[in-house]
């Protein structure tokens, strides 16, 4: 529940225009081939509709179309998976979407888990550290919760990571499950498909370069054929999806021409127009005179005043779409320079955005324009999205973001500069510093690659790097750990001093260790308590249920890092923290109960946190004085006392 905060808050997941392309895509698919009785409320609003198609009438109804119309006049666009359209579409008729975010959640937990645990051979408090880290310091839930395929291309890196850096802390289980997240990752966009090609070959050339170096006794070629069989299926996925189409409707998926766009936009491609147009038969020379202009208004406008691509009809986007490869390596030998500046110009702006403000421009853009192309109910939450109502605090938040970002990336470049003089790898063995080597500089090289294929080929666009921005802070925080862990083992073989929470906690105060399993617990709380009114608007109940889990979280972690041993029975100490425990709750439900019905009416949130201040003093005094405090010692005297009567 936690990774999907954002949803909660927002009161639904987040969407974008082009997730209703996604959804469209399988339920056109399904109408079609198995008639109108599976029509969804999706359906009604776009019945006619091919998957991710663009009109040669802009201004036409779609709603006035039937899903049987013929389709001559249409085209459909390649590049938005059907396979990303059909998880989404499974979690439209199961759960209001919601199921969607639940299962994108449920594989962060398990890739971070298998990183953690499996392959860092870290302890289960590092691995609830680390993901308490990454949603406090990353944008990761904002990814998780929106229903577009870009989480998934940190899930590509991550799963790509595990693969090729840890294949031998994996049981077969793990890696095929693994391979697997990273097929679907690599089918959800065309982009994570470029991206795992692009980092196949640098796990090959890494591999190859570490063995000539002698360093390890043996390559590591499974790891390679895994991969490249990754990419292969990525490949036939694709093919096999305009095969169908093809077939099912008589027409061929046009891809859009995002290079030549991208050309034109920088500058280059514009210039080679103008000057070589008169001996160019290129289709994009009719639209010489309206150059130059954004890529996305190339692409995207449906002016024909202005428009290219989707103001065009469908013999020319076919002519537009089929020309782009040699058109691009036209303007390459016509001005190399100028292209690859631009190139890397593009590529660092896009490395260095990773702001929110696609969300925020793009939910208002979408109140605008998705009245007629959503579900009412979707686009009334729409309407009532609470996460947006406060830009000045999603302004904070970037800030924050970007500097454990920018912090992370220079740990990680930093560590990968000075590997061969790193004090700290001397700790672990030699096998565990070559798979650090190689996740660190596969990290690096993916966020680089990243950057490239979306800044450089197609636009820069802050969610493009933005998606990704959790993974450095991942790594570098795993990294740390395993190196204090491995440091800790050789100094002590008590797993409970070289446990690097454990370390961490014993170097804090009693008060700070409470206060922090207390925001932890009121994270908790806040998350639990916002969700259960998202369905049952009842705070008074729902809040029970909230404190309820946030107590759950909070004895654990008193238990193992706050408080010692109190060395009574376990039925003993457990009565008492119940007792203390109620007490500590009552007043805080006490407090939120007379707020939260009187001046926090309206903000019930806020009606949590007095209470919970009041009730965390009330419990930590009470835990140090009642539930966790050692019984005192019995004297000699009072021994003799006691044994007499038995004797007797």
């Amino acid at each position: 529940m936690a990774c999907i905060w954002v949803a909660i808050v927002n009161g639904q997941p987040l969407f974008m225009e082009d997730t209703t392309a996604y959804v469209r895509g399988p339920d056109y698919a399904v109408v079609r081939l198995l008639g109108d009785q599976f029509r969804t409320a999706w359906t009604q609003r776009q019945s006619s509709d091919s998957p991710q198609e663009v009109k040669d009438t802009p201004n036409a109804d779609p709603s006035t179309q039937d899903s049987r119309a013929d389709l001559s006049s249409r085209s459909i666009l390649s590049g938005r998976s059907i396979y990303y359209g059909a998880f989404l579409y499974l979690g439209h008729l199961t759960s209001s979407f919601w199921l969607s975010v639940l299962a994108q959640a449920a594989i962060f937990m398990y890739l971070t888990h298998t990183l953690v645990i499996k392959c860092a051979r870290l302890p289960f408090s590092a691995y609830l550290l680390t993901v308490a880290i990454l949603l406090v310091a990353s944008s990761l839930s904002f990814f998780i919760s929106f229903l577009m395929p870009d989480i998934f291309a940190s899930y590509l890196i991550l799963a790509l990571v595990i693969l090729a850096a840890f294949w031998d802390e994996l049981q077969s289980h793990d890696r095929l499950i693994t391979a697997i997240i990273l097929l679907f990752s690599a089918l959800a966009h065309t982009s994570h498909l470029a991206l795992a090609a692009c980092l196949a070959v640098v796990f090959f050339v890494l591999a190859l370069i570490w063995h000539r170096g002698k360093l390890v006794a043996t390559p590591v070629p499974r790891q390679f054929t895994v991969l490249v069989v990754v990419v292969l299926c990525g490949i036939a996925g694709e093919i096999a999806f305009a095969q169908v189409t093809r077939f099912a409707t008589g027409i061929a998926p046009v891809r859009p021409p995002f290079l030549m766009a991208r050309v034109v936009a920088d500058g280059p491609g514009t210039k080679f127009l103008q000057q070589n147009c008169a001996s160019k038969t290129y289709t994009v020379c009719h639209y010489a005179d309206r150059l130059p202009m954004h890529a996305l208004q190339f692409l995207w406008s449906t002016d024909p005043a202005t428009g290219v691509f989707s103001a065009a009809n469908i013999e020319t986007r076919n002519a537009l779409s089929s020309e782009q490869s040699q058109f691009v390596l036209d303007v390459i030998k016509f001005d190399p320079y100028g292209e690859l500046s631009r190139s890397a110009q593009n590529t660092a702006l896009q490395f260095w955005d990773i702001s929110l403000n696609d969300f925020v421009s793009s939910h208002k853009h979408l109140i605008s324009s998705l009245a007629e192309k959503v579900p009412a109910a979707y686009y009334d939450g729409l309407l009532h999205a609470r996460i947006f109502s406060y830009e000045s605090i999603l302004t904070l938040i970037n800030d924050w973001f970007f500097i454990i970002y920018a912090m992370s990336i220079t740990g990680l470049a930093l560590a990968w500069i000075f590997w061969p003089v790193l004090p700290w790898k001397r700790s672990l063995s030699s096998g565990a510093q070559q798979q650090w080597f190689f996740a660190i500089t596969l990290t690096l090289s993916a966020l680089v690659l990243n950057a490239m294929i979306c800044g450089a080929l197609s636009q820069v666009t802050s969610r493009y790097q933005g998606r990704v921005s959790w993974i450095p802070l991942l790594i570098f925080t795993i990294f740390i750990m395993a190196v204090w862990s491995a440091h800790s083992t050789l100094k002590t073989p008590d797993v409970n001093v070289r446990d690097p929470i454990h370390r961490l906690a014993a170097l804090l105060p009693r008060p700070l260790r409470f206060l922090g399993a207390g925001a932890i617990g009121l994270t908790t709380d806040l998350v639990v308590f916002t969700g259960t009114m998202a369905f049952w608007p009842y705070p008074l109940l729902a809040r029970i249920l909230s404190l309820a889990v946030a107590t759950l979280v909070t004895w654990r972690l008193n238990r193992a890092l706050t408080f010692d041993r109190s060395g009574r029975y376990q039925s003993d100490e457990a009565m008492r923290y119940i007792a203390v425990t109620a007490v500590s709750q009552g007043t805080s439900y006490a407090i939120f109960a007379v707020l939260v019905l009187t001046v926090l009416a309206p903000f019930p949130q806020l009606a949590v946190l007095p209470g919970a201040v009041i009730g965390a003093f009330v419990a930590y005094n009470g835990h140090r004085l009642i539930a966790f405090r050692p019984p005192k010692a019995t004297s000699p005297t009072s021994d003799m006392v006691t044994e007499a009567p038995l004797r007797r």
